[in-house]
């Protein structure tokens, strides 16, 4: 228990100091004494992948699954190419999670047939993990890829059994988690909490920084949701374009977690050198780099169609297509036509780092400048 509660102080030292900031900064919040921040931030991702994402992803060997997560991340690294200040984004390593980390921080019991993760739940659990990998005051992200659906709930372990709904006359947070907890366990099966593709902290970084993101281990779905995670941790150290959580004024909070994050964003003064540690460049990093467009490359046999729809292909390109995907799509039809029709299984975005144009390249299926002259081969 005295471990415990430690470790909730700790958090809570680490928490106080973060800063607001949401949508776009105010412009005296953009440049300091009418200069803008030209340090570069650095930021090192280590990945853990669970159960559900190893059996999830089709390459099982250990050199191709270690490439796919390298990938994963230099990914991830393509979405801050055109920040202000730079945010150089590095690949750490990986490992797998232990039988007692996925009891944990997943939740999930043998017993139990729903096998959805409470992120909020997850986030806590990192914590000690975060302490064990020595992470904490670093720049460094924990980031767990799980095939499992994540919610933002939050296990309540002292429910209130005569919770009722609340009301405008002044239930309390707690009253209204606990009925939000309960009324998510009825038999009436309604999907109270929404599943959300990742979850983490905001302005978390340089303490106990960690995020739990959703990917199947083959076509780099949750690389959007990875960047998304590295720019809330950053919180108001990043400036980006990437949209993150909202917190209209007079709008009710969905679940504790959100409402929890909303403060933190609200409440916590733009306190600069709570993140010092972002100047540190990161030194222990891998010194070669790959994007899902190289990773596709290398293994040619496996093709963005091919593990977004089993048994596809590329739809054929007349002789008058250019060679480059200036549209950041590619559009997959069956490998086999039946009965001579050209059927179309859809559109999925090409591969990060794909050259769609002069000095450009698909990023989270649009084509931006290449501002780190990345070949994208």
């Amino acid at each position: 228990m005295k471990a415990m509660n430690h470790l909730k102080f700790l958090l809570l030292l680490t928490s106080v100091c973060a800063a607001p900031s949401e949508g776009e900064m105010p412009p005296q919040q953009m440049a300091c004494s009418g200069q803008a921040d030209t340090q570069p931030i650095y930021l090192g991702v280590f990945l853990a992948t669970d159960f559900s994402f190893r059996s999830c992803s089709p390459y099982k060997t250990d050199s191709m699954l270690q490439d796919y997560l390298k990938a994963f991340v230099g990914g991830m690294a393509l979405y801050f190419q055109d920040t202000s200040p730079a945010i150089k984004v590095s690949y750490l390593g990986s490992r797998n999670l232990t039988e007692e980390e996925e009891r944990d921080i997943l939740g999930i019991k043998e017993n139990e047939a729903d096998t959805t993760v409470k992120g909020a739940d997850a986030i806590k659990a990192l914590i000690e993990v975060t302490i064990t990998e020595n992470f904490i005051g670093h720049n460094k992200l924990f980031l767990v890829l799980t095939g499992l659906n994540i919610t933002e709930e939050e296990t309540k372990h002292k429910a209130n059994g005569n919770a009722v709904i609340p009301t405008s006359g002044g239930s309390s947070d707690e009253d209204y988690d606990d009925y939000m907890s309960l009324s998510a366990r009825s038999g009436s099966k309604k999907n109270v909490f929404q599943n959300v593709p990742g979850l983490s902290q905001y302005g978390s970084i340089c303490g106990m920084s960690s995020a739990i993101v959703q990917d199947f281990g083959s076509n780099f779905s949750g690389i959007p949701s990875a960047a998304l995670q590295v720019a809330t941790v950053l919180g108001p150290k990043y400036k980006g374009n990437i949209s993150r959580r909202t917190c209209p004024e007079y709008e009710d909070r969905p679940t504790k977690f959100y409402g929890d994050e909303c403060y933190r964003i609200s409440n916590y003064g733009d306190q600069e050198k709570r993140f010092d540690c972002l100047e540190e460049p990161i030194k222990d990093a891998e010194t070669e780099s790959m994007t899902p467009k190289q990773f596709y490359a290398k293994y040619s046999s496996w093709t963005p169609c091919r593990t977004s729809y089993l048994g596809s292909q590329e739809c054929q390109k007349s002789s008058k297509s250019s060679s480059k995907n200036s549209k950041c799509t590619i559009s997959c039809c069956p490998k086999y036509k039946y009965f001579k029709l050209n059927l179309k299984l859809g559109d999925i975005s090409a591969p990060d780092g794909e050259n769609c144009d002069a000095n450009k390249i698909c990023v989270g299926g649009k084509c931006v400048v290449n501002t780190k002259s990345t070949e994208g081969k």
